[in-house]
């Protein structure tokens, strides 16, 4: 047995359970009302009617992963083994070789020379001019002013200021023509013979440039590194039955032929109790018609009864 065939007949006898206390627990109020005297009435109940869908129900994808490796690719380098240079080179200078003659003064000597005079005739000033007092004679009287040359004496003596003048002679006198000295007498000079060394070309620098020296490097460089991905795999849908109601259960009364009450005789001095003309659940009097439900086996809901108005629907008295 399936489980869906399972819960179908579980709800079924559900219902049924359902149905039968309702039926037994009648109240007042559940009764139709208007009914007439005489009238019996009959509660059917209709159990709920069900359909069996199949439903898709989606499934969740199948998630999975997959290692996919990493990538590499070739790749082809220059590394740089001695980088660029420039060596220098130097050039010594060129020297060339000139002779020349160098002459040395000889050595010196002092020679001490002695002086050198001469005779000459010369003038020479015996005695100069002087102004001498002489006695005198008096001319002309006296002069009160003391004039010039006359000094009057109180004693009458004349006294005159003469001047004499310079007397020269003739005289031979030895005059000096070079006064002695030192003299200084260089000796002879002898020449040397010198070699000097001369530049002709000055030295110099060469820069000779050196080029880098590369090789070729073959590297593996990963592109790409490894890595997972993920594959989602959709899954089919899985079909359940699931029961779906179409008409839920429902109760309703029937009008039926009343039977006749049927008398007990009393025992033990109780009363006698008509007889009930329902038997319960599932009961049917001989005499009630047939319902087509029955026949064909299909639940169909009972017929709903309608009780007419009292009176002919004139309010009641």
């Amino acid at each position: 047995m399936s489980v869906s065939a399972f819960v179908s007949r579980a709800l079924a006898a559900a219902s049924l359970v359902a149905l039968a206390g309702a039926a037994t627990a009648t109240t007042l109020q559940e009764l139709p009302r208007g009914a007439r005297p005489g009238e019996c009435f009959s509660r059917s109940a209709a159990p709920a009617v069900y359909r069996t869908d199949h439903i898709a129900v989606p499934q969740p994808p199948l998630v999975g992963w997959r290692d996919i490796p990493a990538v590499y690719n070739t790749v082809t380098r220059q590394v740089l083994v001695a980088p660029a240079r420039v060596d220098h080179e130097t050039v010594p200078a060129v020297m060339g070789v000139r002779v020349h003659w160098i002459e040395h003064p000889g050595p010196d000597r002092v020679v001490e020379a002695p002086p050198v005079y001469r005779w000459i005739e010369r003038r020479v000033l015996v005695s100069p001019a002087r102004l001498v007092w002489r006695p005198g004679v008096a001319r002309g009287g006296y002069d009160t002013g003391y004039g010039a040359g006359i000094s009057v004496r109180p004693t009458g003596e004349v006294m005159c200021r003469v001047l004499l003048p310079a007397r020269y002679e003739i005289r031979r006198v030895r005059v000096l023509v070079t006064p002695g000295r030192s003299c200084v007498v260089r000796g002879p000079s002898t020449r040397e013979r010198v070699e000097e060394r001369y530049v002709i070309r000055p030295p110099r620098t060469i820069d000779h440039t050196v080029a880098a020296v590369y090789r070729t490097v073959v590297d593996r460089v990963m592109v790409r590194g490894p890595r997972k991905e993920r594959i989602v795999t959709p899954q089919p849908p899985r079909y359940i039955d699931r029961r779906v109601l179409v008409t839920p259960a429902r109760t309703g009364w029937s009008r039926i032929a009343c039977a006749p009450p049927t008398v007990r005789p009393a025992s033990y001095g109780a009363r006698p109790q008509p007889q009930q003309s329902y038997g319960g659940q599932g009961y049917r009097p001989d005499y009630a018609p047939a319902r087509p439900a029955e026949l064909d086996g299909a639940p169909q809901p009972p017929p709903i009864y309608h009780a007419p108005p009292a009176n002919n629907g004139a309010p009641e008295r």
